[in-house]
């Protein structure tokens, strides 16, 4: 809908459902990439691409991490899609690699507190809102949204901000519960996952920007503590505790 108002006379159309994309993650995620390609890689910085060529079609690779840690996402035609990922699964297999399911990358993703478009941010969510500030300019001139951008930055600050959270028991919050502090309304959560790495429960949330300091205590609408905590909660670099 937000494209087809600004399609006037150009010929355009989406062509997203015509492809697909296996995602490569981790350490070796370059490496493995160009195992399955069978071909090597220039350098590329976080969501450049470049296109090569299987036998008989085109791919597309694109660097872009969803776990926090380096990332490959590597596009072709649904035709294509089970071959690609054949070869995939061998390669990795060799690699001591393995596949890696939707539950599992979404904890990587909650743990390297990156925001995901349909969970944690929206057309209606100001991109400082959500900490995505690899994806604004400030100096570019005019775009789509620059106004209300640049009002926010001037001002100082947003009213809402993404943070983490860690929650006290072991179930994850259910999607939008509320988080409060004495029994106000203070925001909701977007994300929630039981983290592998740091042993505990965690949360993506949005809440008001007075209590969105790091140790900030408050609680959820089912009774569970939580604390603010910053993000992300895990990268190669740094555990947060």
């Amino acid at each position: 809908k937000t494209l087809d108002r600004y399609i006037v006379m150009d010929d355009v159309a989406l062509e997203s459902p015509e492809f697909l994309a296996v995602a490569f993650q981790g350490p070796r995620a370059r490496s493995l990439v160009e195992e399955t390609l069978a071909t090597p890689m220039p350098a590329l910085s976080e969501f450049d691409h470049f296109v090569t060529t299987r036998p008989g079609y085109p791919v597309r690779v694109v660097r872009a991490s969803s776990t926090g840690e380096d990332g490959y996402e590597v596009w072709v035609g649904m035709a294509e899609g089970i071959s690609l990922w054949e070869t995939a699964c061998r390669k990795a297999t060799l690699a001591g690699a393995l596949p890696c399911g939707t539950e599992a990358l979404e904890s990587l993703r909650i743990e390297a507190g990156i925001a995901r478009y349909g969970a944690d941010f929206g057309e209606d969510t100001l991109p400082l809102e959500a900490g995505l500030f690899n994806a604004l300019s400030f100096t570019k001139g005019c775009y789509l949204g620059q106004e209300i951008v640049e009002r926010a930055r001037s001002r100082g600050h947003v009213n809402w901000k993404l943070v983490g959270l860690f929650i006290d028991g072991g179930t994850p919050p259910r999607l939008g519960e509320k988080v409060l502090l004495a029994g106000k309304e203070q925001g909701e959560i977007t994300s929630s996952c039981v983290s592998p790495t740091l042993g505990k429960t965690l949360a993506l949330a949005y809440v008001r920007r007075e209590v969105s300091e790091p140790g900030a205590r408050l609680e959820l609408g089912s009774g569970a503590s939580a604390q603010v905590v910053g993000l992300p909660f895990y990268s190669k670099l740094e555990i947060r505790d």
